[in-house]
């Protein structure tokens, strides 16, 4: 019986940098397809992309520290930890990953961590702006409020429109007490973007510290379109009353958007809104519908989650602060 061919061991070994190429090939447009539907927002879609990329490369960086990265924006620090410190120990001179673990760190408390990992970034890559904001960040949240600056003055110094950064330094100078250096940096922010609403909202609290109480109030709303805040916005058919139009003889909702205290703390304006000749509808958490129930000024008490009953107008608690300014 005749003997199999041999294959020449070049030809071997040229099969296999083929098929050690055509893999490459695959791997790299799945991470360019992952990559697209990743910065067009598509997560789940693009981490599915970058699963299968680990499942041809289990160590494959890119794929380890994007899937992590996604795992980040999904509200997991956790796992996003886990997935980043693997990519790192494949690639540990990537500027990137140490900066996007910071973050990870920082949501999960682990402060010290994280300005360690942020500063590791910055060593690898000297004009990181973005390290330096999320270092000043995190500097911040351990109080140490001077250098914190300092970390935001670098990220200005190399990116001279960092809007974020500008917002951040206001912070660190509104926490030492320097409220009109808070309020120039933040007006930066805004000269820059001027529908960045976490400059605006950061300017409203600084001018309710240093006494412009109706500007202050005046920007607070603000509040709505800053995605750091948690509350949510009502959008109800009926307008949003803000102590322009005369009330008289109407209805309106007055409703709870933040924290019980300050819901208890801002449901004493109920009885102003009622001498101007409104009938009052009160909306709180069922858990102060004891408490507030009787207040001076509302004619009736809703939980939140049951049927309102028909109103004319309506306003958030934390709002009634501006018209409170108006008819002082």
């Amino acid at each position: 019986m005749p003997r199999p061919p041999q294959i020449p061991v070049r030809k071997q070994q040229a099969n296999k940098a083929n098929t050690l190429g055509h893999l490459q090939l695959e791997v790299a447009e799945l991470i360019q397809r992952g990559v697209a539907l990743h910065q067009q927002g598509h997560l789940a879609q693009a981490d599915v992309i970058y699963q299968q990329v680990l499942a041809k490369q289990a160590n494959h960086f890119d794929a380890l520290h994007l899937s992590g990265v996604i795992a980040l924006q999904n509200k997991n620090p956790a796992l996003a930890v886990k997935l980043i410190c693997r990519a790192i120990e494949i690639n540990a001179n990537d500027a990137a990953a140490y900066c996007n673990l910071g973050v990870a760190l920082k949501e999960l408390g682990r402060l010290k961590e994280a300005l360690v990992s942020y500063e590791r970034a910055i060593e690898i890559k000297p004009d990181y702006a973005e390290a330096y904001n999320n270092r000043g960040h995190t500097l911040q949240a351990l109080e140490r409020q001077e250098e914190a600056l300092a970390s935001y003055d670098n990220a200005i110094a190399i990116k001279r429109d960092y809007v974020k950064a500008y917002s951040n330094r206001g912070n660190a100078l509104k926490e030492i007490k320097h409220l009109e250096e808070a309020l120039a940096s933040y007006e930066k922010a805004i000269a820059i973007n001027p529908d960045f609403s976490e400059a605006h909202w950061n300017k409203s609290v600084a001018l309710l510290l240093a006494g412009e109480i109706e500007q202050g109030f005046k920007l607070y709303e603000w509040r709505w379109k800053n995605e750091a805040l948690a509350s949510p916005k009502r959008n109800f058919p009926q307008p949003l009353w803000l102590g322009v139009e005369n009330i008289a003889g109407k209805t309106i909702l007055l409703h709870a958007e933040q924290g019980l205290g300050d819901t208890i703390q801002f449901c004493r304006y109920a009885k102003m809104v009622k001498s101007l000749g409104a009938r009052v509808v009160l909306e709180v958490p069922p858990a102060l519908s004891g408490l507030l129930n009787g207040l001076q000024g509302v004619d009736t008490l809703v939980q939140t989650g049951q049927v309102l009953p028909d109103f004319d107008y309506h306003c958030p608690l934390m709002s009634l602060s501006l018209p409170l300014c108006r008819w002082q």
